[in-house]
């Protein structure tokens, strides 16, 4: 209800809600989810979704409600975030002021103990350097063209783990034009322990499938580190996650 709160009370008020449901997940009737959960200043707009078969995997979603969606911006938006008021009118204008295929923003990042801004690349050369190690995009705050994401493919249906990683490396390598709103415009809330094993196993597979993104220098030293920090014990990715956060 919060987030849905959050999307009634945006200044920009010229947007479709677009659900992916996991029919596990969500077996109920959405008519009455709407009825129920939407607030009555956003009952107007059109809002869609689409109950998935189980099991297919994030990647498939995202590829899936991509293909479905018809406007020429896509918003990504985690149901559990919390969204800026002027969140929609930032990206509408940035859009509207520059060419841009995808732009992403600061975020205040929420763990259990504490609340931070966020400091994300500020230009293409940080941006660059930032993929070496990690995803240097946080999800939850892009918005993109959806024709040039269809151009390099949309997301890839076959991944579980670091989709968006894969789809921000195959756009750079495209020369996609990337764009930050230097504000913080989600509140995100940040996973409290060390990513899963798999995560890790995704993220060099994707830098392997990715080779030379976003140059062959960067992509070789991230392989390498992310290949070792894979094969690192449990107890020690979860001491060095954990300092990375602080």
């Amino acid at each position: 209800k919060n987030f849905l709160y959050d999307v009634s009370e945006q200044t920009f008020r010229e947007f479709e809600i677009f659900f992916v449901f996991e029919k596990s997940s969500f077996n109920f009737d959405f008519e009455q989810f709407v009825k129920l959960n939407v607030p009555e200043e956003i009952k107007k707009n059109k809002i869609c979704y689409i109950a998935m078969e189980n099991n297919l995997g994030i990647g498939f979603a995202l590829h899936y409600g991509v293909q479905e969606i018809k406007t020429d911006i896509v918003i990504r938006a985690d149901i559990g975030d919390r969204l800026r008021k002027d969140r929609l009118a930032r990206i509408y204008e940035a859009f509207k002021n520059n060419s841009i295929d995808l732009v992403y923003s600061q975020a205040f990042l929420k763990t259990p103990r504490s609340k931070n801004v966020s400091s994300y690349a500020r230009n293409l050369a940080e941006l660059k350097k930032s993929f070496i190690f990690r995803n240097a995009i946080c999800h939850p705050t892009v918005a993109f063209n959806r024709n040039t994401v269809c151009s390099v493919g949309s997301y890839d249906k076959k991944l579980r783990y670091c989709e968006d990683l894969d789809l921000w490396l195959r756009l750079m390598k495209s020369n996609a034009n990337f764009y930050l709103i230097d504000a913080p415009l989600v509140e995100y809330n940040v996973p409290a322990n060390a990513r899963r094993h798999e995560n890790w196993y995704y993220n060099f597979k994707v830098r392997m499938k990715n080779i030379g993104s976003p140059n062959l220098i960067y992509s070789m030293i991230g392989i390498t580190i992310v290949g070792a920090y894979f094969l690192l014990p449990k107890n020690i990715k979860e001491k060095i996650y954990a300092f990375a956060k602080k």
